[in-house]
């Protein structure tokens, strides 16, 4: 009888151990499906895809959406005035957005540039070195963005961006269509792509990124990631998103984990274009990847057992 149990135990636990092999092998199956999916789909259909890259024609009906161009800044006087110009050469009715730059920690003329050129600026000070998430929570705060302007757009650019005219006529495009994903993410590009072997490659890997996977999961219906830069959402979604706790330096993977647990759906608008300045010596590229790094995996550590669990 004790053979009998053994062997019934033994079976059971080599059945349950197979299972497991079983469900492994599966999801990394599906995993790598969902990795290359975009690149098979990409290839596929390039031409349909990078079509969707282009600004349409300006839409006979006027613009509904109201846009807060919301610039986090530390000293950077040298760069602010060159998105400040794209800025006013937007097609966009004046009256429909506002830009608003935070100098944050600035020992240069990073505010009195903001102001000549226009945009209203909020100066902040601190006794210790802040993040681009403080400086967003602190505007955030100040502007009252949950109460005053939840259905207005919050644009996050960084002070090395440049704008392409219709960036705002391409997100409108998008939020005003009705049941449209209160979040968005917007193209992007290397501007200073052949600086240096650093700013070539990094300006590879984000065209891959923008063309291969972003642009083949909106060809599929698919919802998007969010890059930090270029995130555009409501007002109302962009408060909660700023309140969260302050967990890393990553604070697009915080985003987003928070919006897939709350079931908030992210677009991708491949037509709103923005370029930015990549860092092009090897030094100062290690120092960016390993923050950001460390910072993903931070959000891992605190966000990847609820999301296995969540599905």
């Amino acid at each position: 009888m004790g053979i009998v149990d053994l062997r019934t135990e033994h079976e059971w636990v080599s059945s349950l151990a197979l299972s497991i092999w079983y469900l492994l092998q599966a999801y990394v199956l599906l995993f790598g499906a969902y990795v290359l999916a975009p690149g098979v789909v990409y290839l596929l259909c390039s031409g349909r895809i990078n079509r969707l890259f282009r600004s349409l024609p300006a839409a006979p009906a006027p613009p509904q959406t109201d846009f807060l161009l919301l610039i986090p800044a530390h000293n950077e006087g040298a760069l602010l005035p060159t998105l400040l110009a794209s800025i006013g050469q937007l097609r966009y009715p004046a009256p429909r957005f506002r830009t608003v730059v935070v100098a944050d920690n600035c020992t240069d003329h990073t505010a009195l540039l903001a102001r000549q050129a226009g945009a209203e600026c909020l100066v902040r000070t601190t006794a210790h070195p802040s993040s681009k998430s403080q400086a967003l929570a602190c505007a955030a705060h100040q502007l009252a963005i949950a109460h005053a302007l939840p259905t207005t757009v919050v644009c996050v650019l960084d002070a090395d961006c440049y704008l392409t005219p219709t960036f705002l006529t391409e997100l409108d495009r998008h939020f005003a269509q009705p049941g449209a994903a209160p979040v968005v993410q917007c193209s992007r590009r290397v501007s200073n792509a052949f600086d240096s072997d650093v700013t070539v490659l990094d300006a590879a890997a984000e065209a891959l990124r923008q063309r291969v996977g972003a642009g083949a999961r909106r060809l599929l219906g698919l919802e998007s990631f969010v890059f930090g830069l270029g995130c555009c959402a409501r007002g109302a979604v962009f408060a909660q998103l700023v309140s969260l706790p302050f967990r890393s330096l990553a604070e697009d993977k915080e985003w987003k984990a928070y919006l897939a647990q709350h079931r908030v759906p992210v677009a991708y608008c491949p037509a709103a274009r923005l370029s930015y300045q990549a860092v092009g010596s090897g030094p100062a590229f290690q120092k960016q990847r390993k923050r950001w790094l460390s910072g993903h995996w931070a959000s891992v550590r605190a966000h990847g057992p609820a999301m296995l669990g969540q599905g």
